[in-house]
């Protein structure tokens, strides 16, 4: 199915066995004069590129028509990496692939008599020229005569093409496993996937399709494609429509050891899969209103409607691994892509305020959504003394199943939520994606519920009150401190956090004694936000019965949930206060005390914020 959507992609186009590829040195030939030019440039400054002739090749010496490497142009040998030395056995190899590629250029020029080009390439095949010492056997070589590339000839070009096709040919006719036609057959496919196109560990040009052991044929079969039968036209379009997506950056996303392609069968405006990496606001907002609701055929799909393509690829060797396949309608992946956004969309504090009292997560600003590459870094250790966090330590393959989970619809890892929630406890870091990243986990495993992006005042689950117990308790610890002069040294949230989200009941009875004495220098100063501050806590305990003793690794995660929402619910309210404050200012209309008396904490904000822009 691959190599049929594959081959679609391309079916108009015409395929030369070329492929894009930096040229680093050009012998200029005019008329019986030879130049050399070293057309090399520094890192990060644009390269000549040009289509060269492509061909897959392994051990055995294969030359290319009229651009090669200099091992091949001029004999120049490979030198040992670390010596610099080269090898009797290097040099032997390096003149025979010299004698090979000018046999080739030969049999070209015989098959063209009295062209002017391939005359002018047969002199330049007679002549020795002074080869510079830095030139090093795997640099591009091309050749031009008078201001056209040789290798570009369209005598050339075909000539290459049907110098692969005969070569690559299995010499019988059979049935096409992609087309379906009756069709000379392939022994290997000719052309292959470009050195790095798909991370490695080996730096090795892959195969898409290939077999020559009786582990990857059928029935043990391991003459060449005889198992997997392709014609010439196939196995060309499918790996030449391949190495176009690799290439392209609006269609590829890259991992550290996989690389995922994405295309549709008919052209679409918005590159939904973009958003992955970089949401836009609009873009998620549209994807999130076109999720599937019960009765209303929103992503009913007729026989017609455009088909969304994705490919996970890998590599073993030389040999490409597809790690997933996706062929479905493109309103289920956009289903898949909206429902992706929901379930991890953040209420963000340090948005804009909204005036609205309940905003719609659907249309509010304040709702973030989050790249994927933000996730995964979000469950990596937090480094505080760079105040960022420490790539290295992102768990392996958790990049490649937030990916999988997004396209897909499914759970992420059940091992992440553990994982990142000793990452919390160990680095008492709780941000944004941290946070979004706890939703994703727990809407998509353990409840079917896709509220909570911010405060959910409703809300009677243990867990989750304790959760705000312990930032209400925080806070007011922070805001006696400031009423008071002081610097707290180390927070309750310091200390007891870690111990709290695991086992509540045996710290929060002893920090809401403790409150109490900060409750009264509150009171001294701010009656209103004292009261304020008592009245939330009395809430919540009147809705929390027992404080559990221990809570599970979901319930953990739901007790992190409840105290960054009411943190981010508190800190929302301080700017909206201070808003408030300053636009009364500026008109000189009286303001109540009581109106947002608790939220007047500027200490919540600074700390806040000081994180926010940490992260």
């Amino acid at each position: 199915m691959l190599l049929q959507r594959l081959t679609e992609r391309v079916a108009d186009q015409e395929h030369s066995y070329t492929k894009p590829a930096t040229i680093k040195w050009a012998v200029f030939l005019d008329g019986d004069l030879a130049d050399l030019q070293d057309l090399r440039v520094p890192k990060g400054e644009p390269a000549l590129r040009l289509d060269v002739p492509t061909s897959t090749r392994t051990v055995a010496i294969a030359p290319c028509l009229l651009a090669d490497n200099a091992q091949y142009v001029f004999g120049v040998p490979k030198a040992d990496t670390k010596t610099g030395e080269v090898k009797e056995k290097d040099a032997a190899r390096a003149a025979k692939c010299r004698t090979a590629f000018a046999d080739l250029a030969r049999q070209w020029a015989a098959a063209n008599p009295g062209d002017p080009t391939a005359e002018a390439v047969l002199r330049f095949l007679a002549t020795t020229m002074n080869i510079p010492a830095d030139m090093a056997a795997g640099d591009l070589v091309a050749i031009s005569v008078d201001g056209q590339w040789a290798h570009q000839h369209p005598s050339a070009l075909q000539f290459w093409a049907d110098k692969v096709s005969d070569s690559k040919g299995a010499g019988s006719t059979g049935l096409c496993l992609v087309c379906g036609h009756e069709r000379p057959l392939l022994a290997t496919v000719p052309v292959s996937i470009a050195m790095g196109a798909i991370p490695a560990k080996q730096a090795k040009s892959t195969q898409l399709v290939s077999v020559n052991t009786a582990a990857q044929g059928r029935a043990g079969v391991t003459a060449g494609l005889a198992a997997t039968p392709l014609c010439e036209r196939c196995g060309t379009a499918a790996t030449t429509s391949l190495g176009e997506l690799l290439a392209d950056p609006k269609h590829r996303r890259r991992a550290d050891t996989a690389v995922t392609v994405w295309w549709t069968r008919e052209p679409v405006k918005r590159n939904h899969f973009g958003n992955l990496d970089d949401p836009q606001p609009e873009d998620v907002a549209n994807l999130i209103g076109k999720i599937f609701k019960p009765g209303t055929g929103t992503t009913e799909c007729s026989a017609d409607v455009n088909k969304f393509y994705s490919a996970t690829l890998g590599a073993n060797s030389s040999r490409v691994v597809v790690r997933d396949w996706i062929d479905v309608p493109l309103p289920v992946i956009e289903d898949c892509l909206g429902r992706w956004f929901r379930d991890h969309r953040y209420l963000d504090p340090w948005s804009p305020h909204t005036t609205q009292d309940h905003p719609d997560p659907d249309t509010d600003p304040r709702y973030q959504a989050y790249p994927i590459w933000r996730l995964t870094l979000a469950c990596a250790r937090w480094v505080k003394t760079d105040k960022k966090y420490h790539p290295k330590t992102i768990p392996e393959g958790l990049d490649e199943a937030l990916l999988h989970s997004a396209l897909h619809g499914t759970p992420p890892p059940a091992w992440m939520l553990p994982r990142l929630l000793a990452r919390i406890r160990a680095d008492r870091r709780i941000d944004g994606p941290r946070t979004a990243l706890l939703r994703l986990a727990l809407t998509r495993h353990h409840t079917q519920e896709h509220g909570m992006p911010g405060l959910d005042p409703t809300a009677n689950d243990p867990a989750y009150m304790c959760g705000r117990l312990f930032a209400t308790l925080a806070a007011v610890q922070r805001r006696a401190a400031k009423d008071t002069g002081r610097t707290v040294n180390t927070t309750i949230t310091d200390k007891y956090f870690g111990t709290a989200m695991s086992s509540p009941a045996t710290v929060l009875a002893n920090l809401r004694a403790g409150a109490e004495n900060h409750l009264r220098i509150i009171r001294r100063r701010n009656q209103p936000t004292a009261n304020a501050l008592e009245a939330r806590m009395r809430n919540i305990y009147q809705h929390l019965n027992d404080v559990p003793l221990l809570l599970t690794v979901p319930e953990q995660g739901r007790f992190v949930l409840g105290y960054e929402h009411q943190r981010a619910a508190d800190i929302t309210a301080a700017l909206a206060h201070k808003a408030a404050k300053e636009k009364a200012a500026e008109t000189a209309e009286p303001q109540p005390v009581e109106a947002g008396a608790l939220f007047d904490v500027s200490d919540l904000i600074e700390t806040a914020q000081a994180d926010a822009e940490a992260a």
